[in-house]
């Protein structure tokens, strides 16, 4: 799409009405929070989610000190659990998604999520936070496999 000097910047940023629209897929609910009828309830569940960016904290569930071998630079990120989106970090949790892909930091990392059973109440301020965002509740997977993938 064609974009002007002011838009062309937030092309490069994942934007607030974008994460309620991803949310949106594996809800019930509508968008605009209303309950569908019977007719249109259905179980939706995400099989696979590919994104640009990690999910922050990711770097946890899997074999850290392996990705910091890799990526020693990664270190500090890693501990102050900064490295990765925010963004994905809140849909990984919030989807619950069979299969993660991402490839930005350029490196081979496998992670297995185990989710819990906690009830949704994550808000948009976990998008500028370092907690980890409450769990979803409905119909999903107990697990994401993440995969983080190598480029050549």
């Amino acid at each position: 799409p064609p974009y002007n000097k002011g838009s062309l910047r937030s092309v490069y940023h994942i934007r607030h009405v974008d994460v309620q629209r991803l949310k949106a897929l594996g809800s019930t609910e509508s968008i605009n929070h209303q309950k569908p009828d019977a007719s249109t309830n259905v179980n939706r569940t995400i099989d696979i989610m590919v994104s640009h960016d990690w999910p922050r904290g990711i770097a946890h569930h899997g074999d850290t000190s392996q990705l910091l071998q890799r990526k020693p630079f990664f270190r500090e990120e890693v501990e102050s659990n900064t490295l990765g989106n925010p963004a994905s970090e809140i849909l990984l949790h919030e989807l619950r998604p069979r299969y993660w892909f991402a490839a930005h930091l350029h490196v081979k990392f496998e992670a297995t999520v185990k989710h819990g059973n906690a009830e949704k109440n994550s808000t948009d301020e976990n998008l500028g936070s370092t907690a980890t965002p409450t769990l979803a509740s409905g119909p999903s997977y107990s697990t994401t496999e993440f995969h983080g993938l190598e480029s050549n």
